[in-house]
């Protein structure tokens, strides 16, 4: 069942849900082809797979690391440690990429420092502004998900009331 403290099935749930997400992706390019479209589109289900798969993961190791709320801020640094760097190269890389096909077609680019700035910290969705690549949405998600677990998660020391938050917050 588990491997070097990894739950082998979980893996290849998360495997499963990668695949759903790159041929959902494939599939958005197959316009042409509506049927073989909509088979691939099904992909997109392992999005929420993934969001399935990261709430039982985080609940499970913060419950077997014996988690305490007062471990909040490092909960959050071991987070963005882990998500950040990437994301944050990302997000430069897409503005980079498309103020250059701005310039290349001779018109300004719009950089906005305070986009910027949702973007980095998580709430761009509680702005008015856009995300500057779609799927960023996810890691916003992500992230919020962190805040509520890492704030709310065993409140109190009862196995029951911790096995119970295990099962509500990995189906939500």
């Amino acid at each position: 069942m588990a491997n070097q403290g990894k739950i082998l099935s979980i893996q290849y749930l998360r495997g499963l849900a990668a695949l759903g997400v790159v041929l959902c992706h494939y599939g958005s390019t197959l316009f042409l082809y509506p049927r073989l479209s909509d088979f691939f589109n099904f992909g997109q289900n392992g999005v929420y797979v993934f969001f399935l798969v990261s709430g039982f993961i985080i609940v499970y190791s913060l419950s077997a690391s014996g988690y305490k709320p007062r471990e909040f801020l490092r909960f959050l640094l071991k987070r963005s440690i882990r998500i950040d760097p990437s994301y944050i190269c990302i997000i430069l890389v897409t503005i980079l990429f498309f103020n250059c096909l701005s310039l290349s077609k001779g018109q300004g680019t719009d950089f906005k420092a305070a986009q910027f700035i949702a973007h980095v910290f998580y709430y761009i969705p509680f702005t008015h502004y856009p995300f500057y690549n779609h799927v960023f949405w996810t890691l916003s998600v992500e992230f919020q998900f962190y805040l509520i677990v890492g704030l709310l998660c065993f409140l109190s020391s009862g196995k029951v009331f911790q096995h119970i938050f295990l099962i509500v917050f990995s189906s939500t």
